[in-house]
């Protein structure tokens, strides 16, 4: 009987230590080009152009300046972009509200590329709710309390959200080599994630799919920090509305999904999003429509 284990236990040390190496043999593929651009009527085009990485490669992406970008509108008007540096092109003009516009990209070496994205129309928010008897505060002074913020859906077409908080805060500390007291201020831009959201799909994106064209409020929770003594004063909080294109939609869900589920062994690899044809990257268009709470 002893001499079956001990057999038993030699089996066990050999086989632990045995390791098999895989050498697995990844295809390089040509690179293509990669454009981001953002858009709102806001700000004036500007596009980001660089060239895609082989996935083993350990240096950054390398910015493409020799490109040929423009923006064509829906009345075939063509907007030159001008590189100014590491791969960034910008001009003078601005989309415009509900308008299609066409990207078109070129540069030797690569194949062409080209995208389509829509602008969508403002949504104001009509009111805002914030439940100050509801307020609980924490150890650092900082107050947590409800939120209702209300717009009104268009219903010409289907619209898709993501809201945010926007502080400006200032901030009185000492210095801890001089003992000086300091005073600055800094912002802070946070997701205001819907209440009734899944714990494991916490988000401040969502589709007016249930509510296209009607009066809708959007239920969250806020954190200010407005305690005396804390070393923070809120000096100005604002609500903003962003109304997403479809593409823009599109990339910040799947974004979202891949930074929720990074280091999660089990779960399936996230795709993010991209529009481009023959390329990668993200042309979507956005417009964001504010509600100042204090100031």
């Amino acid at each position: 009987m002893k001499k079956n284990g001990l057999i038993a236990l030699i089996m066990l040390i050999t086989v632990s230590s045995c390791e098999m190496v895989l050498e697995v043999d990844v295809p390089r593929e040509k690179t293509k080009l990669v454009a981001n651009c953002i858009f709102n009527t806001d700000s004036t085009w500007h596009v980001s152009v660089f060239e895609s990485r082989y996935i083993l490669d350990d240096y950054n992406f390398r910015s493409v300046e020799n490109a040929q970008v423009k923006i064509v509108t829906e009345t075939n008007e063509e907007v030159i972009l001008s590189h100014t540096q590491n791969g960034e092109y910008t001009s003078t003009s601005r989309p415009e509200l509900n308008q299609h516009y066409t990207l078109e990209i070129s540069a030797n070496g690569f194949e062409s590329i080209s995208s389509v994205a829509f602008v969508p129309e403002l949504v104001p928010v009509t009111s805002v709710l914030v439940d100050s008897a509801s307020v609980v505060y924490d150890e650092s002074g900082s107050a947590s309390l409800p939120i209702e913020v209300t717009f009104n859906g268009p219903g010409n077409r289907s619209n898709n959200y993501e809201a945010k908080l926007f502080q400006e805060i200032e901030r009185e500390y000492y210095r801890w080599d001089t003992q000086e007291l300091v005073k600055d201020t800094f912002l802070r831009l946070t997701p205001l994630v819907i209440e009734n959201s899944a714990k494991d799909a916490r988000t401040s994106i969502f589709s007016d799919v249930l509510f296209n064209g009607k009066q809708y409020t959007l239920k969250s929770k806020i954190r200010i920090s407005t305690s005396e003594g804390s070393g923070y004063r809120l000096l100005k909080a604002t609500v903003i509305l962003i109304n997403t294109s479809e593409e823009y939609f599109n990339y910040l869900n799947s974004s979202n999904l891949q930074k929720n589920t990074d280091g999660d062994l089990f779960a399936q690899p996230v795709q993010v999003y991209s529009n481009i044809k023959n390329g990668l990257g993200i042309f979507g268009g956005y417009t964001a429509s504010s509600f100042v709470l204090k100031e």
